[in-house]
């Protein structure tokens, strides 16, 4: 949230309801590690009451969270939490026109939301068998909201297509704002591009197919097979973007045994002719990993296992943790990734993206434990990484990972990031911010960072942006923001500074960035 606070939800009815925490990660009791949370919206939580299992979420400038699609009897239900600042939290639901279980969803450059796909009946996703699941689980839709007005518009058709030929793997697609405005799905192992169209109302915009580029090499990397897909940094003039696809499952069908894959794959979204270009071998194979930007401009891909897909199995495993305890699961939602200890994926890797370079096996810590099916993880202003979840291990804890450059000395600390030069209620796209900074070395490089949502390896509206200094004054220096709400989708950013080398950089601050009035009035 804008606060820094973090909150995480259970997506199962049980002793506790659907419980919310609000969680508190930087100050947190050192003695203990532990996290300062507390319970938030009594047993409802933010679902209002509503199973959010295995739905989508994305967070939008004003810190609310926006949930689509659900489990059972809750799937055809959007839900719609504010946060207010942490005081006077409210949460509305609203039905859908239909069900969506695994849906892909991003933030327009108007503010809207927009939710792809999933599939229309609980338990037809993965590979997909019998008759009912095949007539009746297939939603090859779009859908828009808008948070502004509440307003939702009905199922559209216009990636159907590609949504019918992903079916039963249409779940969890990536979708992507290109800096023309449009829109890449990634579902299965395609990759397609469409224009939008229409008057930019939730009813009224459609989106034709622009082109589509080659499918990624190797298996589909969508659930339950799962790889990770993240933007690669833009730098101005935002005119390339890149997304970078790794880990997954080594073939199609995968199951218990089926091996992760350690390739990684990279392609321009910005350059219809593109193909997929290796980016080398990962020195650890993943499936079911987590991937989020660090704080100097790389890519940490962390959490998952060296076999195995999302999922549970009946088979009774014991999991060793390296603090010495040890969970042993009953057998009815064991892993499907593990069997006796040994597939387990405790060691992060990091992209550095401007070496293009892995790093060294062994050289980041490990994870205390294992985080498997529906673990996650998101990136702290303290420019920390929060690990949580994983129902497979019954876990209920989260670690905090601390990057490299956390030891460097002489890093920079932000003391205030405004407008400037006024110091208006709100920052719009194009807007230049100030950023005053306490440091020993002038500032080089500055980057921003959306926060994020995540799920299932799906880190919901990620981006990051290199932002030119335009100026300094007095104690800081200001930062000239992009001027297209295509390239700074509206949401929350965190912003970095660096000195005489981009691993020698602040903590995060954490600013809001809406819509400016022109692109509202566009339509954009």
């Amino acid at each position: 949230m804008k606060d820094g606070k973090v909150v995480g939800w259970s997506t199962v009815s049980g002793k506790y309801g659907f419980g919310t925490a609000l969680c508190d990660p930087v100050n947190r009791n050192y003695a203990t590690g532990d996290a300062k949370c507390q319970r938030i919206l009594g047993k409802d939580g933010i679902s209002a009451g509503k199973n959010v299992f295995c739905s989508g979420q994305v967070t939008t400038a004003d810190s609310e969270i926006i949930m689509f699609g659900g489990h059972s009897t809750d799937i055809e239900w959007l839900r719609h939490f504010k946060y207010n600042d942490g005081k006077n939290m409210q949460v509305t639901a609203k039905a859908l026109p239909t069900g969506r279980w695994y849906p892909g969803a991003a933030t327009l450059p108007d503010g809207k939301v927009i939710m792809v796909a999933g599939v229309a009946k609980s338990g037809c996703a993965n590979y997909v068998v019998g008759k009912t699941c095949m007539q009746e689980a297939n939603n090859p839709t779009f859908a828009i909201y808008d948070p502004k007005t509440g307003q939702l518009g009905s199922d559209k058709y216009g990636m159907a297509a590609q949504l019918n030929e992903a079916f039963p793997m249409s779940t969890y697609p990536h979708v992507i704002v290109t800096p023309d405005g449009n829109l890449a799905v990634a579902a299965k192992s395609s990759l397609v591009k469409y224009n939008r169209v229409g008057d930019g109302s939730t009813q009224g915009t459609r989106f034709n197919k622009a082109w589509q580029w080659p499918d990624r090499p190797g298996a589909a990397w969508v659930y339950p097979q799962t790889g990770q897909g993240i933007l690669m940094p833009m730098s101005p003039p935002y005119n390339n973007m890149v997304l970078l696809a790794a880990g997954g499952s080594t073939a199609n069908n995968a199951g218990f045994n089926t091996p992760a894959d350690n390739r990684a794959w990279a392609i321009s979204l910005t350059d219809p002719n593109a193909n997929w270009v290796p980016l080398g071998q990962m020195p650890q194979s993943r499936v079911m990993g987590d991937s989020l930007y660090m704080c100097n401009g790389d890519i940490l891909f962390l959490n998952g296992g060296h076999q195995g897909v999302a999922g549970w199995s009946s088979q009774k495993v014991t999991y060793n943790f390296n603090d010495g305890t040890s969970y042993t699961c009953p057998g009815a939602r064991c892993s499907k990734a593990d069997r006796d200890g040994r597939f387990l994926n405790l060691e992060p890797v990091m992209y550095n993206t401007e070496t293009n370079q892995w790093s060294a096996k062994g050289s980041l810590a490990q994870a205390i434990k294992p985080r498997l099916y529906h673990s996650s993880a998101i990136l702290l202003p303290s420019c920390q990484v929060m690990a949580s979840g994983s129902d497979v291990t019954a876990d209920t804890t989260a670690e905090f990972f601390s990057p490299p450059s956390l030891a460097l000395p002489g890093r920079p600390s932000i003391s205030r990031v405004g407008q400037f030069p006024e110091n208006k209620p709100r920052i719009v796209v194009g807007d230049k911010i100030v950023v005053e900074v306490k440091t020993n070395a002038p500032v080089q490089r500055a980057l921003l960072i959306r926060t994020g949502a995540t799920t299932h390896s799906m880190p919901f509206d990620a981006r990051a942006l290199w932002l030119p200094i335009v100026d300094r004054v007095p104690g800081g220096v200001v930062l000239q923001l992009p001027n297209s709400p295509n390239v700074l989708v509206p949401g929350m950013y965190m912003v970095v500074v660096s000195t005489t080398d981009r691993n020698v950089h602040s903590e995060g601050e954490i600013i809001s960035v809406h819509a400016n009035d022109l692109n509202k009035r566009a339509g954009l």
